[in-house]
């Protein structure tokens, strides 16, 4: 009872406090992380490093430097926007977030079916999270796992939904999609598939910033299995704290795909989107920490 009201205490009276703040505040925060991230705690310094040279072994190591530093500074960035995703208003976030081509969904709206939106952690992910439903017009749905905290977890995701979508365990998403296709429920889910897999014997093997990659097949087996479109969500920074979204068809039915085409397809446009401005992805995560037993048996561009 006593961990309960702590919890409460500090989430109410601090967190969502400082939440509230105005951004250009907030950023204040963002600009000293970036020095206590980058020169004094040196966070995830040598994965950052190592990740940035087997994906970029072109560029210089002048660049590859270049390129971390620009990680950091946009890594603390998202830290602080996520802290304000908790506190934001509906007007603010439709105005920091744009979709440049909703209308690429309206064959699928209507008709009681589900659509599958990829993508990665890249740019500011948080904001088309909370707001799925306001920006979509359909029902939104986010997939995740439960942080460690329960408590935590449960105050966090209370205000991640309270403008409509939803939060599904990842533990259960396939009996999830099971009712809501049997119901005939429409709904939008965001799968967010660039990191690392947990159960490397389920995942499919391609080539991806040159390197043998382990990749999550889940959004094309749940394409696949219930007959379901799949799009790209691309995310450019227009300035600092505002987005933009452009949407791209990866396959109108999952079911008509040749096996790994749908996941190929999708990391593709996020490596195109990663070598454009690779700043902004996320470079400290132990991406390719599986290693291929077979390094040569795996898919090619």
């Amino acid at each position: 009872m006593l961990r309960k009201l702590w919890y409460h205490l500090a989430f109410y009276g601090f967190l969502l406090p400082v939440a509230h703040l105005p951004l250009v505040v907030l950023y204040r925060f963002s600009d000293v992380g970036y020095l206590v991230f980058r020169f004094i705690i040196r966070y995830r310094k040598k994965v950052i490093a190592e990740n940035l040279r087997n994906a970029f072994p072109e560029k210089s190591q002048k660049e590859r430097d270049r390129i971390q530093a620009q990680f950091y500074r946009h890594f603390c960035d998202v830290l602080i926007e996520g802290l304000h995703a908790i506190a934001i208003s509906k007007k603010s976030l439709r105005k920091r977030m744009k979709i440049k081509n909703p209308e690429l969904l309206q064959p699928y709206m209507g008709k009681g079916k589900q659509v599958i939106l990829v993508g990665g952690h890249y740019n500011n992910w948080e904001y088309l999270v909370l707001g799925m439903d306001l920006f979509f017009g359909m029902k939104g749905v986010g997939v995740g796992k439960n942080l460690s905290n329960d408590i935590m977890h449960k105050l966090l995701n209370k205000r991640r939904t309270r403008f409509g979508m939803e939060v599904w365990d990842a533990s259960n998403v396939r009996e999830k999609f099971a009712f809501y296709a049997t119901e005939k429920k429409e709904m939008i889910c965001l799968l967010l598939a660039d990191q690392s897999v947990n159960n490397i014997s389920n995942a499919y093997w391609m080539e991806f910033l040159h390197q043998p990659t382990p990749v999550i097949f889940g959004p094309e087996y749940l394409a696949s299995k219930y007959e379901l479109p799949v799009v790209f969500f691309h995310t450019s920074k227009t300035k600092r704290g505002y987005f933009e979204i452009e949407l791209k068809e990866i396959c109108a039915n999952g079911a008509t795909e040749n096996y790994g085409d749908i996941t190929f397809a999708h990391h593709q446009l996020l490596e195109a989107q990663i070598k454009e401005k690779p700043q902004y992805w996320l470079w400290s995560h132990k991406r390719w920490k599986h290693k291929h037993k077979a390094p040569e048996v795996y898919r090619k561009a």
